[in-house]
């Protein structure tokens, strides 16, 4: 069943005001008030959590497959790029639990891993690119 010549193109209009409303909003600048929230990372290994409270605490666990747990409590600043795109930035975290592929949570003292929008309206804080570990809020 075809649609009818309106509703084909009401239905392009809404599919078209859709897209334009998720890059508008995937482009605006990231603010302390967007990334406060709960977080999670899978790995091959493990998984682990993170939570950025508004008092700049974070708060972060680590559950390995072999039900070892480790935890960090530190505090954490955003820095936002400047530029054309603000919707990124890099997150800081004194301490922190590394959570790599080769670093099963361990104490890397520091981190400095960029935070982005992800799709639609998520946010993403990179822990390894290289194989596809990061943190996504919830």
């Amino acid at each position: 069943m075809q649609l009818e010549l309106p509703n084909r193109i009401a239905a392009i209009v809404l599919f078209l005001f859709c897209c334009a409303l998720s890059l508008s909003c995937n482009s605006r600048r990231l603010t302390e008030k967007d990334v406060v929230g709960t977080y999670r990372a899978q790995a091959d290994w493990g998984e682990s959590t993170l939570v950025l409270h508004p008092d700049h605490i974070f708060e972060q666990t680590v559950l390995r497959n072999d039900h070892t747990q480790i935890s960090a409590k530190g505090i954490w600043q955003l820095r936002v790029h400047e530029g054309e795109d603000d919707s990124g930035g890099i997150m800081v975290f004194k301490p922190f639990l590394a959570v790599a592929h080769d670093q099963r949570g361990e104490d890397a003292g520091g981190a400095f891993p960029s935070i982005s929008r992800g799709h639609l309206w998520g946010i993403v804080i990179a822990a390894d690119p290289d194989w596809g570990i990061s943190f996504e809020k919830e």
